[in-house]
């Protein structure tokens, strides 16, 4: 949804305000409007400020940045992260932490538990994308639905840990 301005060809987007940091729960102090050119706005730029109120960003902002859906926590993120609309975030319990320190948004990760019924490791998923980093344990990823469902399902009865795959 477009919010034109008077001044034509300009579209009133939001900014970010200040310095935002990835996993911060985004206020109205954190962000304000400003008329861009339309040519110079990205898809999935944010024209309502009251849409982004209270949602997680994935990676940081710098002052002056536009506001986008892919930069936030979400159905946007996941797809633009995957490639497919049919996909989730989950949030992974790592039970190898020393892994987390290497991760960065937006690297490709597979996903392993540490013990199948034989006590072998065994692959879950390959190629899941780094959302954020939560904290020394735990990592959002995002996932097709299916391997996403497979991955949360079995989080629940087997310890899981990330190889990083490029």
């Amino acid at each position: 949804m477009e919010s034109l301005t008077p001044r034509s060809g300009h579209i009133r987007v939001v900014i970010s305000a200040k310095s935002i940091a990835a996993g911060a729960s985004v206020t109205e102090q954190d962000v304000a409007f400003k008329d861009i050119p339309r040519d110079l706005v990205p898809g999935g730029a944010v024209t309502d400020i009251a849409a982004v109120r209270g949602r997680t960003l994935a990676t940081g902002m710098s002052p002056g940045e536009i506001l986008t859906e892919q930069r936030m926590v979400g159905p946007s993120l996941a797809k633009s992260l995957t490639g497919t609309s049919e996909s989730k975030i989950i949030a992974i319990t790592l039970t190898d932490v020393g892994i987390v320190s290497a991760l960065r948004t937006g690297d490709s990760v597979d996903i392993v538990s540490t013990a199948d019924e034989r006590g072998m490791a065994a692959p879950l998923a390959h190629g899941a994308r780094v959302v954020n980093i939560v904290d020394d344990e735990v990592v959002l990823v995002a996932l097709p639905t299916g391997a996403a469902e497979v991955v949360a399902a079995t989080s629940l009865t087997s310890p899981l840990t990330l190889l990083l795959s490029g």
